[in-house]
């Protein structure tokens, strides 16, 4: 049978098509960045990208020999373990958590782990798709949040001592009862930061506001002395300290 030119040239057409969508899809994986790796249903890494090799230290080849037990946190590695065999008996059709990784050198990393399972025709399994982010900095960035609180408490358990939240974008404050004491604030009311620059001695706004400025702008810790005078017309010196956390809700 001869084909004609035109249906040649449609068949052509199809294939440089798909040629192309599989050139685009294989640059995205390699690009992503996140790491991405098919893992078989035993562990063993079957393809990773170059995102997930630099993540772990290791070359591709090198990680091709591994499987994710080998990397897997001692500490961590049961859950996922847990979670692998619910998806391969088709209780649950993937998951997401928390886990560290060890890396070539020894340190750990932390991420947050997706995983889909793909089966073949007969509904047997053939590979998981894995998602690995780094969230490292999210991870420290909460352990020094645990830390500030612990330490919070203990001050907190001073007389005298209160402590303080400002959301940045809304200006409304969230006050412990310490400070609403110090104050000398009706509990009804619901703090803002204009509520509290007008409890601020005028001789001092200035100060205070330039600290605050200051410290939204990352140019230095807010830190700051200055007096109020309270409803009950009492003037009070008061030393105030805080941090400004942009990636959690951008509040101080």
């Amino acid at each position: 049978m001869v084909t004609s030119p035109k249906t040649s040239g449609f068949a052509t057409m199809m294939q440089n098509g798909t040629e192309e969508r599989l050139s685009r899809l294989l640059l995205t994986i390699e690009k992503a960045p996140v790491g991405i790796a098919n893992v078989s249903p035993t562990g063993q890494w079957l393809m990773v990208n170059r995102h997930l090799c630099e993540m772990l230290g290791y070359s591709e080849p090198e990680l091709m020999r591994k499987t994710f037990q080998d990397l897997t946190y001692p500490e961590d590695l049961a859950e996922d373990v847990r979670q692998v065999e619910r998806t391969l008996r088709n209780e649950i059709s993937g998951y997401t958590m928390e886990k560290r990784y060890v890396r070539k050198n020894g340190s750990l990393v932390w991420i947050q782990l997706t995983v889909s399972l793909i089966r073949n025709t007969d509904q047997s399994p053939a590979y998981f798709i894995s998602i690995v982010q780094d969230i490292s900095l999210r991870k420290r960035i909460e352990a020094e949040l645990q830390r500030s609180e612990h330490r919070l408490q203990l001050l907190q358990a001073l007389p005298g001592v209160g402590s303080w939240e400002l959301n940045l974008e809304s200006g409304r404050c969230k006050w412990s009862s310490e400070t609403y004491e110090l104050m000398e604030q009706d509990r009804n009311v619901e703090p803002s930061l204009e509520s509290f620059m007008d409890l601020v001695d005028p001789r001092d706004r200035k100060r205070v506001e330039s600290a605050l400025q200051d410290a939204v702008r990352g140019q230095r810790e807010y830190n700051v002395k200055f007096r109020v005078v309270t409803p009950k017309q009492n003037v009070k010196e008061i030393a105030s300290r805080g941090r400004v956390f942009y990636n959690l809700g951008n509040r101080c």
